[in-house]
């Protein structure tokens, strides 16, 4: 990675851009599209294949230009033709537009420019510089991961008044409320992109409680207007779907703004489908070979139930299904997406080696559940669906990850998650199964972890605490695991601002996810992530439980 090309190639482009701005934009992103978009390869390759996308005032989109530079300094200004997504809901977004183009994977900048040839800025005045793919396909990728950053604002319970109130910004006639916490995520993202990422993703849980009528303010307060001066600016964007991103919830908002490429995709009150499962890679051209690492991610996003498990599942037939699912149609679905996500850890590079692979979704399958005294499988219908699919007979080499105690075949090596509203690193005694990270806490009102081993003042753990006896289903079928985590989160009664933060991700290939991980905190703490090889002795720790 070539950092200070960057940084020069959006100085040069911003500069020769003139310093009169003539148009804005309520937001411009770089999204990941990978095999989601209308690129397609082989086996073993895929890139980033990226869209630009902006949202406007305006009620079609503007003749906008590009002026690109590329990893070699040349540059080019292009006239795109630039589409407008028509999934638009009605009503509650008339007033938005959003307009989308393909970027080529080599250029290091792009701007936008009117027809002026003046820049095009965001809310601020910021000139609208995109970063581009070539920042996420050089030496020692980094890679920055939020969760659940909506706002906790007004929930009326009947009888009782106001409850999970926080202090989200004023929007329109809704009265302010009395701060009872604080809403970080503006300064989460502004801290994220401290770190020099080179890629972000965003586990889904964008926005949480209707506090206007108008679903375009509640997505602006809670995501765009935090973003788009800067993070949603500075890295290309993978977006994943959560549970609140359901059609029933927030999920027109989803669509419309990052949904797939295919911007006819509608969303109804009454579909319950899920996203189609799709994946990215990214490559460390500091290594010889260059060894890619696939970010796969899963379209569970839906709540899903265990049903019956058919003898035989057609996944082409199903996975086409719209509309109002039944709860037996939407888990067979589950297991399609899993189906099909397992296939992509069987595959290898076009030298024969193994690519290395995360799953990447909304909800976690091991973890912290925060209702209960005891630590346990945070949502065993998304396990049991992953073990149906390996039931189907998808990735055998998968089916017996943990027989060794060692990595097996399988190219799965760590899954990312959120959903949980805190912070947790998961690690499986001996590698036997994959390392799973939830995050959580990057600014919705924190959950308090369970655990006793923890700063009174800010729910920490500092040391790794176990669980010995878990049936913690999915790759393997084993009775009995243990399991090591750390985790920090809200503690009863108090604010948990100290507890607010993302993950950080620099590539290292010898390591067993493929990753080194790091919490960083809003009050300035760090987290280096423990693993299976630091935590030899498992047999020393103390339980995990509630005080």
């Amino acid at each position: 990675m070539i950092k200070t090309m960057v940084t020069s190639a959006f100085a040069a482009l911003c500069t020769m851009a003139g310093a009169a701005h003539a148009e804005s934009v309520h937001a411009a992103w770089a999204q990941v599209m990978g095999s989601d978009g209308p690129i397609t390869k082989a086996h073993g390759e895929m890139p980033l294949n990226l869209s630009l996308r902006f949202i406007t005032d305006q009620q079609s989109c503007p003749s906008y230009k590009i002026r690109a530079q590329k990893a070699d300094g040349s540059q080019q200004t292009l006239s795109p033709a630039w589409i407008m997504r028509s999934n638009r809901p009605a009503s509650q977004f008339d007033e938005v537009t959003v307009c989308q183009t393909n970027m080529d994977e080599d250029w290091v900048a792009a701007a936008l420019l009117d027809n002026a040839g003046q820049p095009v800025t965001s809310p601020d005045g910021t000139a609208v510089t995109l970063a581009g793919a070539s920042r996420a396909t050089g030496a020692a990728p980094r890679v920055v991961v939020f969760g659940d950053t909506g706002c906790r604002g007004l929930i009326l319970n009947s009888g009782s008044g106001s409850r999970f109130k926080q202090d989200c910004a004023k929007i329109g006639t809704i009265k302010q409320l009395k701060p009872e916490t604080r809403f970080f995520f503006a300064e989460i993202a502004a801290l994220a992109m401290q770190k020099n990422p080179d890629i972000a993703i965003h586990l889904g849980d964008y926005r949480y409680d209707q506090e206007s009528i108008r679903d375009w303010d509640n997505w602006n307060s809670d995501f765009f207007s935090r973003t788009a001066n800067g993070p949603l600016l500075q890295v290309p964007w993978a977006f994943v779907r959560g549970n609140h991103e359901t059609c029933d919830r927030a999920g027109h908002g989803w669509y419309f703004f990052f949904g797939p490429n295919d911007s006819s995709i509608t969303c109804s009150g009454m579909d319950r489908r899920l996203v189609t499962s799709w994946y990215f890679e990214m490559r460390d051209t500091s290594l010889a070979p260059t060894a890619p690492h696939r970010f796969v991610i899963v379209g569970t996003g839906p709540s899903v139930s265990r049903k019956t498990l058919p003898d035989t599942l057609d996944c082409t037939a199903i996975t086409k299904k719209t509309g109002f699912l039944s709860d037996q149609e939407l888990w067979e679905q589950a297991i399609c997406e899993f189906k099909t996500a397992l296939g992509w850890t069987q595959d290898k590079t076009t030298k024969g080696l193994p690519i290395h692979t995360t799953f990447v979704m909304h909800r976690p399958i091991w973890g912290l559940d925060t209702s209960g005294f005891h630590p346990k499988q945070v949502d065993r219908h998304v396990g049991e669906a992953l073990a149906a699919a390996l039931a189907q007979g998808a990735a055998p080499e998968c089916q017996g990850y943990n027989d060794t105690g060692k990595v097996g075949a399988c190219g799965l090596r760590s899954v990312l998650a959120a959903h949980e509203h805190m912070f947790t690193n998961v690690v499986f005694r001996d590698n036997a199964l994959p390392q799973q990270i939830v995050v959580g806490n990057s600014g919705v009102k924190l959950d308090g972890p369970p655990g006793q081993y923890f700063n009174p003042s800010t729910g920490l753990s500092f040391r790794p605490c176990k669980v010995p006896d878990m049936d913690s289903r999915g790759l393997h079928h084993r009775r009995h695991d243990g399991y090591a985590m750390e985790y920090r989160g809200r503690m009863p009664k108090t604010l948990g601002e100290d507890a607010f933060g993302f993950l950080l991700l620099t590539r290292n290939h010898l390591a067993t996810s493929g990753w080194d991980g790091t919490a960083f905190y809003q009050d300035g703490q760090s987290q280096s992530l423990s693993t299976a090889k630091d935590i030899a002795s498992f047999g020393k720790l103390d339980d995990c439980h509630r005080p």
